[in-house]
């Protein structure tokens, strides 16, 4: 990974100034303590119910009043789970929770096979709040870069070599330069415009004025959705890969109708990227987003 301790440092201010945390748990007996303070336990979202990375806290196994258990947009991020044990020990949990939805329509399916149980699918939260309000949790400026000169943003967490190339092409094409958030120690090695100290404020700021965003990144597609920005998605895992979860990235903009935005042939070049129309997908964005908070609020 790519060493930044000012990144480290970005994301360490922006958690203290927003977040508000319970006292540390390090043991069961922590985390069973705190039934006696709370009303409800949320658990969710992004893959904290991966079968790769099985852990039962995760499953709210330490709240004693199921009515109490919540799941918010949890992904399981795979297309199956293979290991036997995870998958029976995951069903023992699921049958726990009276509140029970998912992020995607594949991770509902997969827990009415295992458990009997329905889940409702609902909107990641980053998207149950809109760009005027993330506004207020961004940085106000960044001197990083020259806001009035247009550019393209770079966010992938994945490694293909041919998600960045295609990038480059578009950056040629288009005659913008690249603004890369580094993930690796590679990305250095583009040869582009490296960008440090990137925490989670000066991450809205990069996306929202920027004019085109390249990713293969779940959140850095919501986030160019909520900002209504021309985005270009990739593809992080290769199809035949045992722990692909693309199918996190083919629901959302499947469910949104954006499906055009993906970028299904690197070796293409993608015309007229900055033709993204958005009408359609707010109005699907709000339907969700109130059926999201609707389940929040019973």
């Amino acid at each position: 990974p790519f060493i930044d301790p000012a990144r480290e440092k970005a994301f360490e201010e922006f958690l203290g100034k927003y977040i508000c945390y319970t006292k540390e748990c390090k043991t069961d007996s922590d985390l069973f303590l705190l039934n006696e303070e709370y009303d409800a336990f949320v658990c969710g979202s992004d893959q904290i119910w991966a079968p790769t990375f099985f852990n039962e806290k995760y499953f709210l196994s330490f709240v004693e009043n199921p009515n109490k258990r919540i799941a918010y947009a949890p992904s399981i991020g795979l297309t199956k789970i293979d290991d036997p044990y995870v998958k029976m020990r995951m069903a023992e949990h699921l049958k726990g929770f009276v509140s029970l939805s998912v992020r995607e329509e594949q991770g509902a399916e997969i827990i009415k096979r295992i458990s009997g149980k329905k889940a409702q699918v609902v909107l990641d939260p980053t998207l149950l709040l809109t760009s005027e309000e993330w506004d207020k949790l961004a940085s106000p400026s960044l001197g990083m870069i020259d806001e009035d000169k247009p550019y393209i943003l770079c966010y992938f967490l994945g490694t293909d070599k041919s998600n960045r190339s295609h990038a480059l092409a578009m950056s040629k094409k288009l005659g913008l330069p690249l603004k890369v958030i580094p993930v690796f120690q590679r990305d250095v090695r583009w040869g582009q415009k490296i960008l440090t100290g990137i925490g989670p404020a000066e991450f809205l700021t990069l996306i929202k004025n920027a004019a085109l965003v390249c990713t293969d990144s779940f959140h850095g597609t919501c986030i160019s959705i909520l900002y209504q920005k021309p985005f270009l998605t990739y593809e992080r895992f290769k199809s035949k890969d045992a722990n692909n979860q693309n199918s996190r990235i083919h629901h959302i903009l499947r469910l949104l109708g954006l499906d055009y935005r993906l970028v299904e042939d690197t070796n293409a070049p993608y015309d007229n990227p900055f033709e993204c129309d958005y009408s359609d997908c707010n109005k699907r964005l709000e339907e969700k987003r109130t059926e999201s908070v609707a389940f929040l609020s019973d």
